[in-house]
């Protein structure tokens, strides 16, 4: 995205890169106000719709997210092994191993959860939380004298016909895609991107996917140029 700026832009700009793999748009919001807007940023760009979707899926949905999640826990170990860990990395990576808890998803950030079998959770309010996360940054940016651009998020339709699992998920992925749209509508000064449909054009002729939603290095290029092209057209790079 720098490239293509820079080879548009009439100005001089710099690109940050804040997202995070994996992270819903919760954790967006508040690094958004803990870090984000430290740099008092020109032009914020927001791609949520499917990392927010498991949230959706789990039984006694709450808009923190809490039911998703498991606080930080101690491992209760000895004095020896304690020691150990302190000057070596390895004996605290084999100590974690042996326990089964080798991972930060299954060590510290999502707790045991039980996946919602009967309620639809694109009818249960489930996407208030979503909702209201993506608005606050995007009012906070626009109250900052910035501009909130938010893109819809391309993914695979034929790989969720072919796979039962990633319906679900699909579906809430379009679900939020709409309600983005929604939220770009109804604030003035908001610049949206349609990210989706493009590739869903896109798709027609080639696939364009690692995964379900995953793009290929090229395509992802291809994106950025999307983001670039809709700013340099409202005239934000001059």
């Amino acid at each position: 995205m720098q490239q293509e700026i820079d080879a548009r832009a009439s100005v001089s700009t710099q690109v940050q890169n804040w997202g995070v793999p994996g992270w819903t748009s919760l954790e967006t919001m508040v690094n958004y106000f803990t870090n984000v807007q430290d740099h008092e940023p020109d032009i914020v760009v927001i791609l949520h719709a499917v990392n927010d979707a498991t949230s959706r899926l789990i039984d006694g949905y709450r808009t923190d997210y809490a039911h998703w999640r498991k606080h930080w826990t101690e491992i209760d170990i000895g004095p020896l092994e304690r020691n150990l860990v302190r000057y070596s990395d390895l004996v605290g990576l084999l100590s974690l191993r042996r326990r089964g808890d080798l991972t930060l998803r299954s060590y510290i950030v999502r707790g045991d959860t039980k996946r919602v079998e009967v309620v639809d959770p694109l009818d249960n309010g489930s996407e208030r939380g979503f909702v209201r996360n993506i608005t606050t940054v995007v009012e906070h940016v626009l109250l900052q004298g910035g501009i909130p651009v938010l893109v819809t998020q391309p993914f695979s339709r034929q790989r969720a016909k072919k796979d039962g699992r990633w319906e679900m998920w699909a579906r809430i992925t379009a679900q939020h895609n709409d309600l983005v749209r929604e939220i770009a509508a109804e604030h003035e000064g908001c610049v949206l991107v349609e990210a989706e449909r493009a590739f869903v054009e896109i798709q027609k002729k080639q696939d364009p996917f690692l995964d379900h939603v995953h793009l290929t290095t090229e395509w992802q290029r291809a994106e950025a140029v999307m983001i670039v092209q809709a700013l340099e057209s409202l005239n934000h790079l001059r």
